[in-house]
């Protein structure tokens, strides 16, 4: 598994980053919420690959980002630029109820403590 801002780190230590059996995979994500009269960067330049049967903690203080990620990962919102690919198909171009449907269908809840 790799998280990073722009360096990669890979679970086994070689430094690959192939993407064979990827479950999640993000690459260059980033959010911006737009006000009108400010932009907020909530997230910028993310990659996240995680594969099949990997458990994943996702960490940091507030206001870094976590629930924006999850949001992202749990299909309830949409990144501004980057490829989100889940399952190896990439979100971008799901419609509304395609989004809803699959968050309605993941197997567990998405919590964030």
């Amino acid at each position: 598994m790799w998280f990073n801002s722009k360096r990669e780190i890979s679970q086994d230590g070689t430094g690959r980053t192939g993407v064979d059996g990827a479950l999640i995979e993000m690459r260059e994500v980033s959010k911006v919420y737009d006000t009108g009269a400010i932009k907020v960067e909530a997230l910028r330049n993310i990659d996240l690959l995680v594969r099949d049967n990997e458990f994943l903690s996702i960490v940091g203080p507030s206001g870094s980002g976590k629930s924006t990620l999850m949001n992202l990962i749990g299909c309830l919102d949409t990144a501004t630029a980057g490829s989100y690919r889940l399952g190896g198909k990439e979100v971008r171009g799901f419609s509304l109820d395609q989004l809803a449907a699959i968050h309605a269908s993941m197997a567990a809840p998405v919590d964030a403590i």
